[in-house]
């Protein structure tokens, strides 16, 4: 993936059923250890990603929070639990012969035996009367052989420990290791991703080593040929919004005669049929008014 493009990423996960809130000033998400993969640090708080601070702290192995208390949970899921929003923390959130399920953290009628557990959750923890998909680990298959003993569920991991040195932090709502959760688990100037990878990301301009991206445009973190047009040439003058220094930015910058269209970074004689207007060229093709 490009240095320089990283940060456009999405990410997804379910909720998870105990661990420790972080408040944002922690050093990374595996629970106040040294992040494995650097120094921590970087642009920002270690409790961020990809630059941007977490609003409601971290949580160890989950990453930024989406609550700090019952308070910022609304609707349905009014509990606060692992910095998710959740139907329920525990059995007293849930009505008279229900449970508190840890891999939903759903009410759910209770259980005495494998009997009244179906699907993926088939097996009924009769110390807590919950249907979890495991135990123990000689629950789970080959390509998920770790039993989470928080959410019943089968991963590649349930703690940091399962995890190796290539990605070294657990994601303990998907039960998988990833190279990081939060900025703090990267190298500085790296910063974390939603794609739970460190990339690059640079703070100030002696971050960009290459020399035709000198810039660091500390908004994105990215390093940029331009951030204004002073850093330009007087081959192509014009800083565009993406950093990169051109003949145009629209075609109002186009001033060469016959050339009146800014396609990308150059102008150039049409982009479409309305810039061919002279008789018997009414069609453009390949940026060139043609007969047909």
């Amino acid at each position: 993936m490009s240095a320089h493009r990283w940060s456009h990423l999405s990410a997804g996960g379910f909720s998870l059923g105990a661990a420790v809130l972080v408040i944002a000033a922690c050093g990374g998400s595996s629970g106040g250890t040294s992040p494995p993969n650097g120094t921590g640090g970087g642009v920002a708080a270690a409790c961020a990603v990809a630059g941007k601070t977490c609003a409601h702290g971290c949580v160890a192995n989950v990453g930024c929070a989406a609550c700090a208390g019952d308070a910022d949970c609304t609707g349905g899921a009014k509990r606060c639990v692992s910095g998710q929003c959740e139907a329920c923390a525990t059995d007293a959130d849930c009505s008279t012969g229900f449970a508190c399920f840890p891999g939903d953290h759903q009410c759910h009628p209770k259980c005495t035996n494998n009997a009244g557990c179906s699907g993926a959750t088939a097996i009924c923890d009769t110390t807590t009367s919950t249907c979890v998909q495991c135990r123990t680990n000689t629950d789970c298959p080959s390509d998920a052989p770790v039993c989470s003993t928080a959410t019943g569920r089968c991963g590649t991991c349930a703690t940091s420990a399962d995890c190796g040195a290539v990605a070294p932090i657990c994601d303990a709502n998907a039960g998988q290791c990833d190279q990081c959760l939060v900025d703090g688990d990267c190298k500085a100037p790296s910063l974390c991703a939603p794609d739970h990878k460190c990339h690059f990301a640079c703070a100030a301009n002696p971050d960009c080593t290459d020399p035709t991206r000198p810039i660091c445009n500390t908004s994105t973190h990215d390093c940029v040929q331009c951030s204004a047009n002073s850093d330009c040439g007087a081959a192509a003058p014009l800083c565009n919004n993406e950093g990169r220094c051109a003949v145009c930015v629209t075609d109002a910058t186009c001033t060469t005669p016959g050339l009146p269209a800014c396609d990308g970074d150059q102008c150039v004689e049409c982009t479409s049929d309305r810039y061919c207007v002279a008789p018997g060229l009414p069609k453009c093709r390949g940026h060139k008014c043609t007969a047909r």
